[in-house]
């Protein structure tokens, strides 16, 4: 098989990014939803309600003091976010889950505090009619449903969007705390955790250019003859503290565990062809946690996930070790 060329592997590398990166979901989102009045209409509509509802007196204290925080934000960026993240949802999700998801905008110093103040949000927005908060049942939980829809073409890409899988060309050389090693990502932190974790003090970025330019490959005969294991997914495993499910909510949560898993399996497949017909080489960016451990980034192929991961990975170039007699035994 013939090799394919550095200037190929650049455009590849180029589409790959643009057709996958997570990063462009949000631009796309708001550009679609300016074309339509009646979004712009809902938006101020969501600032007024947050606004009177932060100038209502709360007879608890640690209410009023989420509220006093929420009214110095600019209230017409926060609806727009919470709409944004709204639109962009491939299907319901529980209102604690959401939550969760855009409690970082918040501002808070105490996650739990975060999540609390944006479930209070979401409860306020949902009287524009942007979206439906939905209980199926009495013990289910609270459900967001979006009334927005988008195109096809948007729900395609945000289907699609995923992790980026390894680059097939050598990183760009890491020069800043918001660098990147893809072509088309500007901006991103070097410091997991968001933005409660980012700082711009020195790092060692020479070495994560190191590590950067480790050449990989994939082991063939591994995922020729392996299958990737998972857990039993028809049980939902859950954490003690968490309350427990109803019948209804165990179906549908095993049912899209299935989806995900298969999901996962076809993105995973889809990657690993992608890696196998440029040559077989790859390269695995890296960043810092806030003690200053180096973590690989990847899900679908990544050295420091599951024993299969591990096994699905090899260097790209191979020595010959000789081995001393003996040293099995």
């Amino acid at each position: 098989m013939s090799l394919v060329s550095k200037d190929e592997l650049f455009e590849t590398q180029i589409q790959v990014e643009e057709a996958f990166s997570r990063k462009g979901i949000k631009k796309a989102v708001m550009a679609y939803m300016d074309t339509i009045p009646e979004v712009a209409v809902r938006i101020n509509q969501g600032a007024e309600l947050l606004s009177l509802w932060c100038a209502s007196e709360s007879a608890y204290e640690s209410k009023q003091t989420r509220k006093d925080h929420i009214s110095q934000m600019n209230l017409e960026e926060l609806t727009t976010e919470v709409f944004v993240r709204i639109a962009s949802l491939g299907t319901e999700t529980t209102l604690n889950n959401l939550a969760s998801q855009l409690a970082p905008i918040m501002g808070f110093a105490d996650t739990r505090v975060g999540i609390q103040a944006m479930a209070e949000v979401l409860a306020v927005l949902c009287d524009t009619n942007f979206y439906n908060l939905v209980k199926p049942h009495i013990q289910s939980s609270i459900y967001v449903k979006s009334n927005f829809a988008l195109t096809d073409e948007l729900m395609a890409y945000i289907e699609r969007a995923c992790y980026l899988p390894p680059m097939i060309i050598k990183p760009k050389t890491l020069k800043n705390n918001r660098s990147s090693g893809y072509r088309t990502v500007k901006g991103d932190s070097l410091i997991l955790g968001g933005g409660h974790n980012h700082h711009n003090d020195p790092i060692a970025l020479d070495v994560l250019n190191i590590m950067n330019g480790y050449e990989l490959c994939l082991n063939e005969e591994t995922l020729k003859n392996v299958e990737e294991p998972t857990h039993d997914l028809n049980v939902i495993e859950r954490k003690p503290d968490q309350p427990q499910l109803s019948a209804i909510e165990t179906q549908r949560a095993v049912a899209q565990q299935h989806r995900n898993w298969a999901k996962h399996i076809d993105q995973c497949n889809y990657f690993y062809s992608h890696i196998l017909i440029n040559n077989n080489k790859m390269y695995l960016t890296n960043k810092f946690d806030k003690r200053g451990r180096i973590y690989s980034q990847g899900h679908h192929i990544n050295p420091q996930g599951s024993s299969f991961k591990k096994a699905s990975i090899d260097l790209f170039n191979k020595e010959i070790v000789e081995v001393p007699n003996g040293y099995f035994e």
